[in-house]
């Protein structure tokens, strides 16, 4: 099961449909972002900030309760489709239904739907059509398309709005890719496929196998380890920026322009961190996940809380690096986990669990975000908003090592199968 060549080597076009389905849920996601004020203009709304809103509760519900499921029984595919249609149809209809907030409110309701189906797939690609000698670069990978998309959805946006003039036509513009992704799929679901090798667990009844789960110490101790994760990141990605552009002594004074440049390290981290943790996971660990864990969560408590110190914060050197090292923290828990979830239960309820897990984790981010906006409120400052980003990091790490003695909800045979995630490698 380990060896490569008894996989097909279609399995790289799965993972590309699935990459696909990332960028381009990203782009539909944040190609609007930084152009909320003038959109909140045109449509004549004090507030667009709503509009972000709906794109991460429709996803988190879908997610949650309906992704993994569809994930699990029509394959990664299907996923992938119903990702990338979910993102692109609302973008090119955008020129015709975008001049009423509520049309828009609801397609980006329909837009936020991508996430829910796309995500999972993530799992069972790692657990169906990779060998374990390289799962951990699938992962990366996987990783860094979402980082892409992130990258081309935030400067793509404006790009396209500055030629347009335009947010709506700029919005169908950007759906073309959308749709040259869906075709691509399309494609691959049509064609002759080969099967991966099977697992040991596919002979055995599926029966019971998610209420096992869901009764296992293992599904909730990863779903905490994946609330702390998330309040790292998107307190990273989305409150930095705000506390580098801050004045004085609110936060660290620079220009909009400075700290955009400094949180580009951070997405150049996102980008090739992935892919790094990857080949450092397969090669170097051999397929365990603890130490990745380990080091991904001590980077982020370290390296964030030091944004706290004058000496790091107020030096835009000091400062990229520890940016840099802050998100490579991130890159080396989120792939990682995939891989965890990916051999933790049985294949047949690995898209619902990776929902699951990736579903009410994502609430961590919400409340960190909250939590740094009542911090700044009470402080005068972002410091305490920095320090319970920390905070997060260490129980995260202090998890890892509860993660470490639970059990996987696997059945018998595929517990005889498999290497437990944390033993010595061979």
């Amino acid at each position: 099961m380990a060896d490569p060549s008894q996989y097909p080597r279609f399995r790289w076009l799965i993972l590309m449909s699935a990459a696909f389905a990332f960028i381009q849920f990203e782009i539909a996601n944040l190609s609007i972002a930084p152009l909320l004020e003038y959109i909140g203009k045109d449509l004549n709304v004090p507030f667009a900030n709503n509009l972000m809103t709906a794109f991460l509760f429709s996803g988190t519900l879908v997610l949650v309760w309906l992704g993994g499921a569809i994930c699990d029984r029509f394959g990664v595919l299907t996923s992938a489709f119903l990702g990338i249609l979910c993102a692109t149809l609302p973008m090119t209809l955008m020129p015709w239904i975008g001049h009423s907030y509520t049309a828009v409110l609801y397609a980006r309701i329909v837009e936020g739907l991508s996430t829910g189906f796309a995500v999972p797939a993530q799992g069972q690609i790692l657990g169906r059509w990779f060998p374990r000698s390289q799962v951990g670069l699938a992962g990366g990978l996987m990783a860094s398309s979402i980082a892409v998309g992130v990258a081309a959805g935030a400067m793509g946006g404006p790009a396209v709005f500055s030629i347009t003039q335009n947010w709506q036509r700029m919005s169908a513009l950007l759906s073309i890719f959308g749709w040259i992704c869906l075709v691509f799929v399309v494609i691959l679901a049509v064609v002759p496929k080969p099967r991966p090798p099977a697992r040991p667990e596919e002979g055995t009844p599926a029966s019971g196998a998610f209420r096992r789960a869901l009764a296992a110490p293992v599904t909730w101790v990863g779903v905490l380890t994946l609330f702390a994760a998330a309040w790292c990141m998107q307190c990273l990605f989305n409150l930095t920026p705000t506390i580098l552009s801050s004045h004085r002594p609110v936060g660290a004074g620079y220009s909009p322009v400075a700290a955009g440049g400094l949180m580009l390290g951070v997405t150049v981290s996102a980008i090739v961190g992935p892919v790094f943790v990857g080949l450092l996971l397969d090669k170097v660990f051999h397929g365990r996940t603890k130490p990745c864990l380990l080091i991904g969560f001590a980077l982020m408590a370290v390296f964030i809380y030091s944004l706290v110190l004058p000496a790091v914060i107020y030096n835009p050197s000091v400062l990229l690096v520890s940016l840099v090292l802050a998100g490579l923290g991130i890159q080396f828990v989120f792939p990682t986990i995939n891989v965890f979830i990916s051999r933790a239960y049985v294949i047949q309820i690995v898209g619902k669990m990776a929902g699951l897990w990736m579903g009410l984790g994502t609430f961590g981010g919400v409340v960190g975000l909250y939590m740094g906006g009542v911090s700044v409120v009470r402080t005068g400052n972002y410091n305490l908003a920095l320090t319970l980003m920390a905070v997060s990091g260490v129980v995260g790490f202090l998890l890892v090592f509860v993660l470490a003695k639970q059990k996987t909800a696997e059945n018998p045979a595929a517990q005889a199968a498999r290497v437990n995630e944390f033993e010595s490698a061979p």
